[in-house]
């Protein structure tokens, strides 16, 4: 049985979490969601039929919706709206994306799981690309750190994704789909949800049990 100290293996969930990493982590007129959605469009046919992790049945659902939503533009005001209204704020969000609103009792950003998350990354001498200004378990955050994890450290990917990822992910997924207007975000998240559960399921992860007070 495969497991994520093969290179192979790391090197499939990190370029997948770094692929969707930055529809949640960014504004979607920024550089980097409009690099990602370049290369999207450019291959979206090869993704769709090599993407690691998911059923036939989720790519196809999944790749439909995003391939959809692909057909907007990064400027477009109402991509940017949506943006704003799932995950960015400043004003109301319907999904905020720090674990920490979904696990501790007091629904804080920089909560529980941002300072252990943050403990755990000084331990094992990895810096944070975000600072101090930026909580570490941003859902879009936590996707860019599982490639670096992967690329760097694959002996402690597991670990990673147990102890600070796939506790919450899929709660987090569970309330952001049904929200979703647009079909690139809710593609977007439907397929990490897949990945990541996929990727528990195939490598027999056991994430930690947390309580969530939302």
């Amino acid at each position: 049985m495969s497991t994520l100290t093969d290179p192979g293996a790391a090197e499939a969930v990190g370029n997948a979490c770094r692929a969707l990493s930055p529809f949640f982590l960014y504004e979607p007129d920024r550089p980097e969601v409009r690099e990602a959605l370049a290369t999207w469009k450019g291959s979206a046919a090869a993704l769709r039929a090599e993407w690691p992790f998911v059923t036939e049945d989720q790519a196809a659902r999944d790749f439909d919706d995003i391939e959809a939503g692909l057909s907007t533009d990064a400027d477009d005001l109402g991509l940017r709206a949506e943006y704003a209204r799932l995950i960015g704020g400043p004003q109301h969000r319907v999904a905020p994306p720090w674990g920490s609103v979904y696990t501790d009792k007091d629904g804080v950003v920089f909560g529980a799981t941002t300072l252990e998350l943050r403990s755990w990354l000084r331990a094992h001498g990895i810096a944070s690309a975000y600072g101090t200004a930026r909580a570490e378990d941003h859902i879009g955050a936590l996707l860019d750190l599982a490639g670096y994890v992967a690329d760097h450290d694959r002996e402690l990917l597991a670990e990673y994704l147990e102890q600070h990822v796939l506790m919450w992910s899929h709660h987090y997924f569970a309330k952001l789909i049904p929200e979703a207007r647009h079909p690139l975000y809710r593609g977007a998240a439907q397929l990490a949800d897949d990945t990541l559960e996929g990727v528990r399921v195939e490598f027999d992860l056991h994430p930690r049990v947390v309580r969530f007070y939302r």
